[in-house]
């Protein structure tokens, strides 16, 4: 569940809507679960860079790091990672990493519930 969601236009003018409380606080602290392994830390680091701090670059550094750094992580978490920084690369417009990253997932096994769960 995302507890914030941004609109842009054409022109580039945005607005964010934030769903004030509990869940909005929880995303917020996420990244300090001391039960998160450290690709599950940096994909939350990530989304709090890109969704409350709006630095879309310092997030994708984060997971491109992660990335690097945990490439044994479960496959279920890597392709997490993995797709949030596909996120990331279409909304920064790296058309050439954005394809190389969508390759590397689909080349990630699976199974149907995972797969389900991360809307592939």
């Amino acid at each position: 569940d995302q507890s914030r969601f941004t609109l842009t236009d054409n022109a580039g003018n945005s607005i964010i809507f934030i769903k004030q409380g509990v869940e909005d606080e929880a995303a917020a602290q996420a990244y300090q679960n001391p039960e998160l392994s450290p690709l599950q830390r940096a994909i939350a680091v990530a989304a709090r860079l890109r969704d409350f701090k709006n630095d879309d670059h310092a997030a994708a550094k984060t997971l491109d790091n992660a990335l690097t750094r945990y490439p044994d992580a479960p496959s279920f978490d890597y392709a997490q990672a993995l797709l949030a920084r596909i996120e990331l690369a279409q909304a920064l417009g790296q058309h050439q990493q954005f394809e190389q990253l969508t390759t590397q997932l689909n080349s990630i096994a699976l199974n149907p519930e995972q797969r389900q769960q991360l809307g592939l």
